[in-house]
């Protein structure tokens, strides 16, 4: 009798409680805690529960009874009553008890736990001073005050003048840059001061003087590769490597001794470079593109046995000046079954694997951001993989290259911070997308020699579409690097100078200088070479191109070569 007495005297205060909220109704077909089958839950339910459970009439069915077991516990008790009241509050399910709730609503600054009595979530706020963590890493000592954590920012300085001290937001370890004191001078050595932490820039210009062993290039059309006018009676000395002087031959002094070469009015440029090739680990192409006056080429995702392997080969590679010099990614980053062939699974797996890559030799980072091309579909890297990859390479001085072809992949490459995107899109580019990527100075390679055979071979039209964006990118002021996408298909590459997409940048209407910049600044740009090539300016290496004809007037010219130069040394005269 008085366990039945202390049930009433529960269900007394149910009731009241109940009364004195509003109720949310439920509606639907019969199920748990529609006591009375009309087809909501509602406080009519609770009561009808408390009637059974107090044993009134008229006695219930089985149907009756199967509702009002709101927990399906096999009876119905006055915990059913207080779930059903969890119902009309909004709590979702009929629990019966504070096991089953996780009353966690994410704000450090309050105590949350489950009342047993009315099997309610309660916050309270902690009291001033209460230590708190407000989940951010960097920040130590986290206490509540008026309901907000003081988080007191993590302590990274060393001490080191010439690092960049932070706090990484996602390990909450302490990172040290040093810092950046590059000028954009080739011809000073730029290091930063540790007892001032100022950058200090030491000039290495030692001009060829009597007795060095230099070359002089005369009597010819320069066109530097930095867009500037062309210099007419161009004289460029070269000493080893290295550019020395560059001018005209009232202003430049040649020592005497220099080996002179009359190049005849012909027009002199920077070695040019395919920033988008494949099948790179091959003294012949090397050779051809040298040869051509291609001077360096990108490989952006060839892998021979193992990365390490693959970067032993480069290396011996570069080592016969009669082979173009090679900026080697390795493998394409992706996701599990991704398009590419390294895949990452988490954000903590992707840093790992970018530092590995680094410290056996990648010379840059290449991701893929594809998931549908031609029918073909696969999983993307989340945006937390592709921020993570590009923060680490950043860090460890490597820029980083997407592949794409749909304007949302630009977005994710966009929001992601990569460095250059390859392929130029087959879909409709908006301005604003372009604007975007101005504003973060981010290099587009367009690859329209890829788009054009593929159409050719799948009657598609996509190279009309990669046109028109490529067009409004660079009336936008975009910066182009010149890219083909060499062996990465099925479909012809021009193996040399890339004649075929310069013909079909020149259709979406790029003016001759902007395709040679694109060919030369630009691109030394993406390959991270930009403080020692792409223009002909003193202390740069010299990589030179000469050809008969004046590229600004026909860029068919590019192909009629009279001389290239590769790191100092005569590799082709006719």
């Amino acid at each position: 009798m008085k366990k039945r007495v202390f049930r009433a005297g529960i269900v007394v205060l149910l009731i009241g409680f109940v009364v004195s909220v509003s109720s949310q109704i439920m509606s639907g077909q019969r199920e748990r805690g529609d006591v009375n089958d009309d087809g909501e839950v509602n406080i009519l339910d609770a009561l009808r529960t408390v009637n059974i459970v107090l044993g009134t009439s008229p006695p219930p069915s089985e149907e009756d009874l199967w509702a009002a077991d709101c927990d399906g516990n096999g009876e119905a008790d006055v915990l059913d009553a207080l779930g059903i009241v969890n119902l009309i509050l909004g709590m979702g399910t009929c629990v019966s008890s504070c096991d089953e709730v996780d009353c966690d609503d994410g704000n450090p600054c309050t105590e949350d736990y489950c009342d047993s009595l009315l099997v309610q979530c309660r916050h309270d706020l902690l009291d001033p001073g209460t230590p708190c963590d407000d989940g951010d890493p960097c920040t130590e000592n986290d206490a509540c005050a008026d309901g907000i954590c003081q988080g007191m920012p993590k302590d990274c300085d060393e001490g080191d003048l010439c690092t960049d001290d932070f706090c990484d937001s996602n390990t909450g370890e302490c990172s040290h840059t040093p810092m950046d004191c590059g000028d954009g001078d080739a011809c000073t050595d730029d290091s930063c001061n540790p007892l001032t932490g100022e950058c200090e820039h030491i000039s290495t210009f030692d001009p060829c003087e009597e007795g060095d062993a230099c070359m002089a290039i005369t009597n010819g059309l320069l066109i530097d590769g930095t867009g500037a006018e062309p210099i007419p009676d161009a004289v460029i000395l070269i000493e080893g490597e290295y550019i020395k002087a560059v001018g005209t031959g009232s202003s430049v002094e040649i020592p005497t001794g220099s080996e002179i070469i009359d190049v005849q009015g012909a027009y002199i440029l920077p070695g040019f470079m395919n920033t988008h090739v494949h099948n790179a680990y091959n003294e012949d192409n090397l050779q051809e593109w040298a040869r051509s006056g291609v001077t360096t080429v990108r490989d952006l995702g060839g892998v021979i046995s193992s990365p390490e392997e693959t970067f032993s080969i480069r290396d011996a590679l570069l080592t016969d000046n009669r082979n173009a010099r090679l900026v080697a990614a390795g493998p394409v980053v992706t996701t599990v079954g991704g398009y590419g062939n390294y895949p990452v699974t988490s954000p903590d797996d992707a840093e790992e694997v970018i530092h590995w890559l680094i410290d056996v030799g990648a010379d840059i980072i290449k991701i893929a951001i594809e998931d549908n091309l031609q029918g073909r579909t696969w999983p993307l890297l989340s945006m937390e993989e592709i921020t993570r990859i590009v923060d680490t390479a950043h860090n460890r001085g490597r820029l980083v290259t997407a592949h794409i072809s749909r304007h949302y992949q630009l977005d994710m490459a966009i929001q992601g911070g990569v460095d250059d995107v390859n392929h130029m899109v087959i879909n409709y580019v908006s301005d604003g997308r372009i604007a975007s990527m101005i504003e973060e100075d981010m290099y587009w390679v367009p690859t329209l020699e890829l788009w054009n055979g593929s159409d050719e071979l799948h009657n598609l039209n996509w190279s009309a579409a990669a046109r028109d964006n490529l067009q409004r990118f660079v009336q936008a002021g975009g910066k182009v690097a010149l890219g083909t996408d060499y062996s990465g298909y099925v479909t012809p590459f021009d193996l040399g100078m890339p004649i075929t997409e310069i013909r079909l940048m020149v259709e979406a209407e790029m003016t001759p200088m902007q395709i040679i910049v694109a060919g030369t600044k630009h691109a030394a740009h993406v390959c991270g070479l930009e403080d020692k090539l792409g223009t002909i300016e003193p202390c740069k290496i010299a990589d030179i191109l000469v050809v008969n004809g004046n590229p600004l007037d026909n860029l068919e010219s590019l192909l009629d070569v009279r001389l290239v130069i590769h790191n100092g040394e005569i590799i082709r005269e006719e």
